[in-house]
């Protein structure tokens, strides 16, 4: 689901993007990449407080995984 979720936000198919982010967190838990992909998601959906929420729990994660800290910022 993170890949292909990923790859949707890429092709500028947000609310495609955002359904298989989700569903990406839920399964895979905690993983930070799935979570700062969704906020990047939730960013381009102007869902900002969405975003704020999920990469900040990416960065409490791993605050050393790039995607995660990239997307934050």
């Amino acid at each position: 689901h993170m890949t292909r979720g990923a790859d949707l936000l890429v092709a500028g198919d947000v609310e495609g993007a955002i359904r298989h982010l989700e569903r990406s967190v839920e399964i895979m838990g905690r993983l930070p990449a799935s979570r700062a992909h969704l906020g990047a998601a939730y960013v381009k959906a102007g869902r900002i407080d969405d975003a704020a929420r999920v990469l900040e729990e990416a960065l409490r994660a791993d605050p050393y995984e790039p995607i995660g800290v990239m997307n934050y910022a």
